[in-house]
């Protein structure tokens, strides 16, 4: 058995409670050590990141201002225009940060064959929480479209909490992730002239946070923001051998293959006006002015 404790600290912004207890346990069950079972676990801790530290400081309306033109002069894009409307946008912290905790479970069960033939399975469990998202505090009170046409300047002029005109960022401790990942694989290393290698894994994991600074598509509204990780691929496999000739030849392959990747469909507009572009459409009955047949059905621009 194994045990440990280890802590970590960070300042700007000051996250000091990063206690991370670890657990460990081996156990060959007979005595040649053919079966071996292990069990692991543990608390982590990751950083916030000091690029997303150094971008607050920067861009925090005083330092450098950043501004969004909607609808502007394309012979003068920065120059607001009677038709065109310029937000603001600013960054900032909550008044309390935390590190992203991670705690991981890990199961393995390996065995020895006959003629050194080697099986493994692993079981490994996570879950993250207090991921970093992004949030925009002041975004406008929107009022319910459903079935009505989108329109953006509206969503811009509509009222704010704070202060007109301006889109506040703030990163938030937010974000969620679980799932589980199981694999297997078999190995043969003994053989004077060939190896082989087999491998498979299964993942499943759920997240609200996206792979890095993810935000909400309702900066008011967590609904229908679980889904699949952005990382993830559900299944993979992998085979490798080689094979030694004589005059120190030697041949070999290797096959890898997955599934394909998740994916977010989104609108490329900002009908909300939030100041994010990640709006995603909605499913329309019939087909008509801005709607799309996709095949994940007819899509529509309107949230």
């Amino acid at each position: 058995m194994a045990a440990g404790l280890r802590y970590q600290l960070q300042t700007s912004p000051n996250s000091f409670l990063s206690f991370e207890p670890r657990l460990g346990f081996g156990w060959a069950i007979d005595k040649k050590s053919t079966w071996v079972f292990h069990v692991r676990s543990g608390i982590f801790h990751d950083p916030n990141s000091t690029a997303v530290i150094a971008d607050v400081y920067r861009t925090n309306g005083v330092r450098q201002k950043q501004m969004t033109v909607y609808s502007p002069s394309y012979t003068a894009p920065l120059i607001p225009t009677a038709n065109s409307i310029a937000i603001n946008t600013v960054r900032e912290f909550p008044h309390s940060m935390v590190q992203k905790s991670v705690l991981t479970v890990y199961v393995n069960v390996e065995h020895d064959f006959p003629h050194q033939w080697h099986a493994r399975v692993n079981f490994y469990l996570g879950e993250d929480w207090n991921r970093l998202r992004v949030r925009n505090i002041n975004a406008p009170l929107v009022t319910n479209s459903t079935g009505t046409a989108v329109d953006p300047i509206a969503a811009l002029l509509a009222p704010r909490p704070f202060a007109p005109n301006e889109n506040i960022l703030e990163y938030q401790n937010s974000g969620h992730l679980a799932g589980n990942l199981v694999s297997m694989s078999l190995d043969q290393h003994s053989y004077k002239r060939f190896d082989l290698h087999f491998s498979y894994r299964h993942v499943n994991f759920k997240s609200d946070g996206g792979d890095a600074l993810g935000s909400p598509q309702s900066s008011y509204s967590d609904k229908g923001e679980s889904s699949r990780a952005d990382w993830m691929r559900s299944n993979a496999g992998s085979f490798f051998g080689s094979i030694c000739l004589p005059y120190k030849i030697q041949l070999s392959a290797q096959l890898d293959g997955t599934t394909g990747a998740a994916y977010n469909i989104s609108t490329g507009t900002d009908a909300n006006g939030d100041g994010i572009f990640n709006d995603r459409p909605a499913y329309a009955s019939t087909t008509g002015a801005g709607t799309y047949r996709t095949p994940y059905g007819i899509l529509t621009r309107m949230p």
